[in-house]
């Protein structure tokens, strides 16, 4: 019932998302790109020509922390709030955010989950009638002018893993080029490999928080990005990150950046090139 209302509430807004064409680029946009540190999850936020689109928000612990970073800096709105799959490192946070800053679409890959985070999630988008959009690969997510974001994935047949679904981002700003791989795996890595997609990127959001099971070295070897993101937190009970990523980014020349070492990190972006700047944000209050 409530994904069938949240449809129906999305009818409006199919002019946000087109299944085809492009978006035309600007030279000179200048884009940031900020991971918070939300210890064993992801959140990210891009802010672009006055449009913010966040992207995961954490484990449920971390959705307070974000709401408060956000108004600290005078964000009151998000233009799209995605999600990328429905595990709760990814959507735990998401309802403290939504309940605090309003929304104008959330995203997500259709994919469903029988957890109470996953339910509390589809409870507020109902409660605060938040237009609700699945998206799935080729469709194009609206981000004002000078900015292309492009979904990779989840391919329009899904798997039975809710990581492998995971939506997967291209951002192009001009010559600029960015992946957000959220948790998929190397099986999704393959498919986009074999589909000849053209995956250079000057960032990439390391998937599955530098898991052996992304991050394959083809994968990595065709990206071959500038800089290299993993969120996770310190001394987590999966290792991570492991070693086979690590090796693989650094072989290819990749600077390294760790939440769990350097706190929030935002990545400034023009045609100029790619600032990178952290802040320990303490754990008590995002100030």
């Amino acid at each position: 019932m409530i994904r069938s209302h949240c449809l129906i509430v999305a009818g409006i807004l199919l002019v946000l998302i087109a299944s085809s064409g492009c978006i035309a680029t600007d030279e000179n946009t200048r884009l940031n790109l900020t991971f918070f540190d939300v210890g064993q999850g992801d959140s990210c936020l891009l802010q672009v020509d006055g449009k913010t689109i966040l992207v995961d928000a954490g484990p449920y612990e971390a959705g307070p922390k974000i709401a408060e970073w956000l108004k600290a800096r005078n964000i009151s709105y998000l233009d799209v709030v995605i999600a990328t799959h429905p595990h709760s490192d990814h959507i735990g946070g998401m309802p403290a955010v939504l309940r605090q800053v309003k929304t104008g679409v959330f995203i997500d890959s259709g994919d469903t989950h029988t957890t109470p985070s996953y339910e509390v999630l589809l409870k507020t988008i109902e409660k605060y009638q938040i237009p609700y959009r699945v998206v799935h690969e080729g469709d194009q997510i609206d981000s004002g002018p000078g900015v292309n974001i492009r979904v990779l994935n989840p391919d329009t047949t899904v798997s039975g893993d809710l990581n492998d679904n995971s939506i997967v981002l291209e951002i192009t700003s001009g010559s600029r080029k960015f992946l957000l791989m959220g948790d998929a795996g190397i099986s999704v890595e393959e498919r986009l490999l074999k589909e000849g997609t053209d995956l250079r990127a000057d960032l990439l959001k390391v998937g599955h928080h530098g898991s052996r099971h992304s991050s394959g070295r083809r994968f990595i070897e065709a990206v071959s990005p500038e800089i290299a993101i993993i969120s996770l937190t310190a001394g987590n009970e999966y290792g991570y990150p492991q070693k086979d990523p690590i090796r693989y980014l650094t072989d290819a020349g990749s600077r390294i950046y760790r939440t769990d070492q350097k706190g929030t990190i935002t990545v400034t972006a023009d045609q100029k090139g790619l600032v990178v700047n952290a802040e320990m944000i303490p754990k008590s209050a995002p100030k």
